[in-house]
């Protein structure tokens, strides 16, 4: 019996419309990651540089960080990215609040909001994954050491943040996302380990937060 195969997407080589040649303006750069959404790609790079590419494949770049942009996050319901980035390769990874509906004096995203990865500056580990919530409001960071913290505040507007530890571990935590349950007006946080998946439910008020296990392989 031979398995039937199911064709997808349409691989299409881009081209550049300049020179009808493949699309190569970027490859010397060392580009560490990439988003899209709201009509444009964005890339970051080794260097530190954000890369703006939009449907006519124009590029606009600017610098982010000092030393190099890690991980990105594109709201879908609000003109925000959020970067991860260093700008000292020896201090606690710094998270960016970009506002695309606002330029600074050189015409370049705003930069809204400058928040500490970690709260502890004595404790830095690198930041493997990061989610933000569609309110605004919430942030999960989720750190090599099997860690995850839940920064609460108004990403755009608010001056300082307030930093708490959902989740411990002894393994990399891999993912985070969050999920709005409309039904019972709660929001869940999904974290996914090398070894287990678990959420928390965040909505809860106290010092310690429901945990639900869904698969545990350590």
């Amino acid at each position: 019996m031979a398995w039937k195969s199911f064709k997808f997407f349409e691989k299409e080589v881009l081209k550049d419309p300049e020179t009808q040649q493949p699309f190569e303006r970027l490859k010397e750069h060392d580009i560490t990651c990439a988003v899209s959404g709201r009509g444009q790609i964005v890339l970051g790079d080794g260097t530190g540089q954000l890369y703006i590419i939009n449907g006519q494949l124009d590029i606009t770049s600017f610098p982010a960080y000092e030393s190099r942009v890690s991980l990105m996050y594109q709201l879908k319901q609000h003109n925000v990215l959020v970067t991860v980035g260093e700008d000292e390769q020896t201090i606690n990874p710094q998270i960016k609040v970009w506002d695309w509906d606002k330029a600074d004096k050189l015409g370049n995203p705003r930069c809204a909001r400058t928040i500490r990865a970690n709260s502890s500056s004595a404790k830095s580990f690198s930041v493997h994954t990061f989610c933000v919530h569609e309110n605004l409001t919430l942030i999960a960071v989720g750190f090599a050491d099997g860690t995850v913290t839940l920064i609460k505040g108004n990403i755009l507007h608010d001056r300082s943040s307030r930093h708490r530890t959902v989740h411990t571990d002894k393994v990399p935590v891999t993912s985070v996302a969050f999920k709005t349950d409309t039904s019972k007006n709660k929001i869940f946080l999904y974290v996914v380990t090398t070894a287990a998946v678990v959420s928390y439910d965040i909505s809860s008020t106290g010092d310690k937060l429901v945990m639900t296990v869904y698969y545990n392989g350590g």
